[in-house]
């Protein structure tokens, strides 16, 4: 079987613009303004990389929203981070998929901390509609999810510790 150069160019272009359309790209607030800049490239730049002036924060989650524990002494095992149940969204960092169109009905994706010490100290969660759905290491979004741009949120379960530096690495893939 042969090919013309001209045929190849075509199927070349055809598969380029298939995976351009298929990028999964993730963002935080790289530039600490507040939100993420999902029309823009303002947190695009140095997404990769974290400095004194850029790179996305995390908090831990550790106070107590509704005063459920009975004295400050139990704050390491009775907080807002404890389990999966988001107490308090308002301490989440945010988080945005950019949307993703072409998607086959069966496309799936995920996040997921990379790191396994930093994936147990830390907890990622999905928002749909007013409400929050907490993200275990085994989610996957359907496409229908993926197409409209996913609105996460992050915390930490506890404070940086010997064993753990307080990084997160985020990934998201199809």
């Amino acid at each position: 079987m042969t090919f013309s150069p001209r045929k190849l160019a075509i199927a070349g272009l055809a598969l380029a613009q298939t995976a351009a359309a298929l990028s999964a790209t993730i963002l935080a607030d790289v530039n600490r303004d507040g939100h993420v800049d999902v029309e823009g490239n303002s947190d695009v730049e140095g997404k990769a990389t974290w400095t004194e002036d850029r790179g996305a924060l995390f908090l831990a989650n550790i106070g107590d929203t509704n005063q459920r524990c009975a004295s400050s002494r139990n704050f390491d095992t009775c907080n807002d981070a404890e389990g999966n149940e988001l107490r308090n969204p308002k301490y989440l960092a945010p988080l945005r998929t950019l949307p993703i169109t072409g998607l086959s009905t069966s496309a799936v994706g995920t996040v997921k901390v990379l790191d396994q010490a930093a994936a147990a100290k830390t907890r990622i969660f999905f928002k749909s509609g007013e409400s929050w759905s907490f993200v275990s290491s085994n989610y996957t979004f359907s496409a229908s999810e993926l197409e409209g741009g996913l609105e996460l949120g992050i915390d930490a379960r506890d404070v940086r510790r010997p064993e753990w530096d307080g990084r997160a690495q985020v990934t998201f893939r199809l």
